[in-house]
């Protein structure tokens, strides 16, 4: 994302375009990667998105990544946050979330 020196607009590029996928991965990504007050930015300038890809994202995303670390050999650190998820009833939560869009 490109922001100008004023902060009074934002242009967005996506050089991952090797594949077609839902337009909210691309959004949790960089959301991923930015802080609060620039991800408040990113989505303003964004504009609306899909709320069910949202609603779907936050549930495919913590899965496969506890798919992934469960293939490997040791269990990876960075997957005890989805473990949480799923001990604590967040991933059961989200999954009554997406249950209203269908």
């Amino acid at each position: 994302m490109a922001v100008a020196r004023d902060g009074a607009s934002a242009l967005m590029f996506d050089y991952n375009c090797m594949y077609r996928k839902y337009a909210y991965a691309d959004i949790r990504h960089i959301l991923s990667v930015l802080s609060k007050e620039a991800g408040a930015a990113f989505l303003d300038a964004y504009g609306p998105y899909s709320e069910m890809e949202k609603a779907f994202e936050d549930i495919f995303f913590p899965l496969t990544g506890l798919l992934s670390a469960y293939q490997m050999e040791v269990f990876p650190a960075w997957a005890n946050a989805f473990m949480d998820m799923l001990r604590n009833g967040e991933l059961t939560r989200r999954v009554n979330a997406l249950v209203q869009f269908l």
